[in-house]
Parts: structure tokens; sequence; C-alpha cells
């Protein structure tokens, strides 16, 4: 018991990795999903097709093959990087290819007789799309990324294998020195998790109904 009380405040710590790495991701893949998606609900299809070509290559990879590229490829060619930046790289590459869906999906939801409307009244396309279109489509994009940044959260254990400190990588510390720990740190590791995306799937649930 004396040693798993110990192991406490490093998994708190542990923890608060986790939140960074997921937090820093989540924002970049939003800024990359809404250029991505705004790009792709605007342009012709000739020029949409490379770029949902991008999308799909990253959707199609699996994460910590993408991890470990970054991390242990890139540095063969010159592209050094330590283990937390590595990681947020790739989650957010990988999520910002499901935000781009998700900012795409919303833009071209919403009714085109409001385009419409708003053109005749003298609007130019960009500011149809600023004042009219992005204003509604927002409602409909924050549920999906809601839940998307569980999705990120839930991800970002696997960073632990590129040696990030995070809340598993610290518990596989915790129990390299003291075997006998193992059940409650782990224990811990489950019920943190838990604690942290549940939560979080429940908001999306709720604004989902609310704001759809």
């Amino acid at each position: 018991m004396t040693s798993y009380l110990h192991a406490l405040p490093s998994l708190a710590r542990g923890l608060g990795t986790t939140f960074l790495v997921s937090i820093a991701a989540m924002i970049l893949a939003v800024a990359i999903g809404f250029v991505l998606g705004i790009v792709r609900s605007q342009v012709p299809r000739a020029i949409d097709l490379p770029i949902l070509a991008v999308i799909e290559f990253f959707r199609g990879i699996p994460l910590l093959v993408l991890m470990y590229f970054i991390f242990f490829g890139l540095p063969q060619l010159g592209l050094k990087t330590n283990q937390n930046v590595a990681a947020i790289a790739a989650l957010c590459l990988y999520a910002g290819a499901l935000g781009s869906e998700i900012v795409r999906g919303a833009i071209v939801s919403i009714s085109g007789g409001q385009t419409e409307a708003a053109s005749a009244l003298g609007l130019s396309r960009v500011h149809i799309l600023a004042l009219v279109v992005i204003p509604q489509a927002l409602r409909r994009m924050l549920p999906p990324f809601v839940g998307l940044f569980a999705l990120i959260v839930e991800s970002s254990s696997l960073s632990s294998l590129i040696n990030v400190t995070d809340l598993l990588q610290t518990a596989h510390q915790n129990v390299e020195r003291d075997n006998d720990i193992a059940l409650p740190v782990y224990l811990t590791v489950l019920v943190a998790y838990f604690a942290v995306n549940y939560p979080i799937s429940l908001a999306s649930q709720r604004l989902e109904k609310r704001l759809t």
C-alpha cells in the first residue's frame, strides 16, 4: 500500500502530461480541420480530390505507425524532435483529417437557399461563408468535435510507446519498480481514463441533442 501511495503523485503528473498532449493536439487538429474542411467545401472537384487523398492517407494509417514514423523515421531525414512533439504531431494529423470531414459536412449541410438569399443581398462569397454559413455550421460541428477530443485522449495512451511520460507510461515505470502494485496502479489508470472520457462523451451526446 505504501508503494502505491508513493506512486500516486507521479501518476497525477502523468495524467497532466496526457491532458497537455491531448489539448495541444486538439487545438492543432481543429485548426487543420477548419482549413481543410472549408477549402474542400468551396473548391472544384479537381482540386478537392488531391486534398481528399491526403486526408484519406492520414485516416488510413494506424496512429501508432504514424507516431513511430515521426519520432523514429523523420530524424533519419534530419528532422529531429522530442517524444512529446512527435506524439502531438501524430495525433493532430490524424484528428485533423477526421476534423476536416466534420467541418466540410457541417458546411455543406447548410441549406443552399440561405446562400442564395445572401447572394441576392449583394454579399460576396467570402462574406456569405463567414457571416451566414459558418456561424450556423458551428452548431453542427461542436458535438462531433467534443467527441473527437475524447478520441484524442484515448488515443494519446499510444504515446507511451515512444516514451512520452503520460499516465500509462508513468504507470509502467511504477510497476517496473514494484510489480506488487500492478493491480492498483493499472486500476487507477482505468478509472482515470474513464473519469476523463465519460463526461466528455456525455457532453457530446447532450450537445448533439440540443444543437442539431
